[in-house]
C-alpha cells in the first residue's frame, strides 16, 4: 500500500514538473516573438509612416522626328486608322514621360489635295489625329516647320485651336514670331521647348533672344531647341546647322534635336551640348530611300546628376512605324557618329550601349 501511495506520488510530481516546464517555454516564446509593427492610420485613413522612401527624381522626355499624316499616309488611314499606324512604337511611347515630335502639317476640317493629288504638297491632318497623339503619350509638338502654313493663317490657328483643346503643346511657328516655346514640368523641374524654323526668314535673332531671357530668367532646368534646317535629304549637316546649333548653345540651349532632312544626321558634342542634327522622318511616306525610311528617336532621361540619350532606330514599312532590326540599327548607328568631331570615347559608348551619358 505505502508502496503504491509513493509511486503516485511520484508520478504527480513528474506531471507537475513537466507541466510547469512547458507552461514557462510558451510564455518565454511569446516574450521572445517580435511583435509586428503596426503602421499608424492617419485621421483621413490613410497609412502612414515616419519616414518616407526616398522618389526617384528622374524622368524622361523621348524625342522623335517629322510627322506627316495626309497623302499616302491619310489613305492608308482609310483602310486601317490612324492609331495602327503608330502602334507598332507603342511600347517605347509609354516608356517615356512624354514624348515630342514635328508635326509637318496643318490639322484643319479642309479637304486633303495631296491625298488624291501627290503632285500636291500642301498638307492637312484629319482633325482625330490629336487623339491619336494623346493616346500614343504625345506632350508637346512643333508647328516651326515649311507645312504649318499650308492651309494658310486660317489653317495654322486652327490647327493651334485643336492642339489647346487637348493634352499636346505646340511651340514655334513657321515665321518664328508667335507661340516661341512652351514648358513641360516634370518633378518640379520645367523643360523649356523652342522651336526655329530656318527655311522662311534665315535670321535667328528673334530665337536667340528667346533662349537668351528663359536662360537669364533660370527657371528652366534644361532649354531643348527644336530647329527646322538644312538640306533635305542630305545625310550629313551643313555650315549653316553648325553655325546655328552653336550659336544656340552659347545663348544658354541645352541640347537641339533637328528636323526637316527627312533623313538621320550625325551627332555633335559642342562645349558638353549634344546636337542630333536631324532626327529623320518619324511617320512619313517617302518611299525614297532606305534613309528615308529609316528614322532617330531619342529617349532623354534626366537625373540630378546626369543626362542619358538611348539613341532608338526606327523603321517605315507599308506607312507604319516599328522599332527597326539589329542590322538596321547597326547601319543608322553607324550614321551617328561619322562626325570627325565626336570623341572615341563617346563613339565606343554608342557602339556598346545604343547610348551616352552626360554628366552635369
Amino acid at each position: 500500500m505505502y508502496l503504491q501511495t509513493n509511486k503516485n506520488s511520484k508520478n504527480n510530481l513528474l506531471f507537475l514538473y513537466i507541466a510547469a516546464t512547458l507552461f514557462f517555454l510558451i510564455l518565454l516564446f511569446f516574450y521572445l516573438t517580435p511583435k509586428p509593427y503596426k503602421i499608424p492610420i492617419s485621421s483621413e485613413g490613410t497609412a502612414s509612416t515616419s519616414s518616407t522612401t526616398p522618389q526617384s527624381t528622374s524622368f524622361s522626355i523621348l524625342f522623335v522626328g517629322d510627322i506627316m499624316l495626309d497623302r499616302a499616309i491619310a489613305r492608308h488611314a482609310d483602310s486601317v486608322g490612324y492609331e495602327k499606324i503608330f502602334s507598332g512604337f507603342e511600347k517605347i511611347y509609354n516608356s517615356s514621360d512624354a514624348v515630342v515630335g514635328n508635326l509637318e502639317g496643318s490639322v484643319t476640317n479642309n479637304t486633303s489635295l495631296s491625298k488624291f493629288d501627290y503632285s500636291q504638297m500642301k498638307f492637312t491632318f484629319d482633325p482625330q489625329i490629336v487623339n491619336t497623339l494623346e493616346k500614343f503619350n504625345f506632350k508637346a509638338v512643333s508647328l516651326a516647320n515649311n507645312h504649318a502654313l499650308d492651309f494658310g493663317t486660317q489653317g495654322y490657328y486652327e490647327t493651334v485651336s485643336r492642339l489647346s483643346s487637348s493634352t499636346v503643346k505646340y511651340f514655334g511657328s513657321p515665321l518664328n514670331g508667335s507661340n516661341p516655346h512652351t514648358t513641360l514640368t516634370f518633378n518640379d523641374k520645367e523643360i523649356c521647348l523652342v522651336g526655329y524654323h530656318d527655311l522662311f526668314t534665315h535670321n535667328e535673332s528673334s530665337t536667340v533672344r528667346v533662349i537668351t531671357e528663359l536662360k537669364e530668367k533660370n527657371q528652366c532646368s534644361e532649354i531643348i531647341v527644336y530647329p527646322h534646317w538644312g538640306d533635305e535629304y542630305s545625310t550629313v549637316q551643313n555650315s549653316r546647322q553648325e553655325d546655328l546649333a552653336h550659336t544656340f548653345i552659347d545663348a544658354g540651349a541645352s541640347i537641339i534635336t533637328g528636323a526637316h532632312p527627312h533623313v538621320v544626321q550625325p551627332i555633335e558634342i559642342y562645349k558638353g551640348k549634344p546636337i542630333f542634327y536631324s532626327l529623320g522622318n518619324h511617320i512619313f511616306d517617302q518611299k525614297l530611300s532606305w534613309e528615308t525610311e529609316h528614322g532617330l528617336s531619342v529617349n532623354m532621361i534626366f537625373s540630378s546628376t546626369s543626362t542619358t540619350y538611348e539613341l532608338i532606330p526606327s523603321t517605315l514599312f507599308n506607312f507604319e512605324i516599328s522599332p527597326s532590326s539589329p542590322e538596321d540599327s547597326k547601319r543608322l548607328i553607324e550614321l551617328l557618329v561619322t562626325n570627325p568631331s565626336l570623341s572615341s570615347s563617346t563613339k565606343n559608348e554608342i557602339h556598346t550601349k545604343s547610348s551616352f551619358t552626360i554628366r552635369k
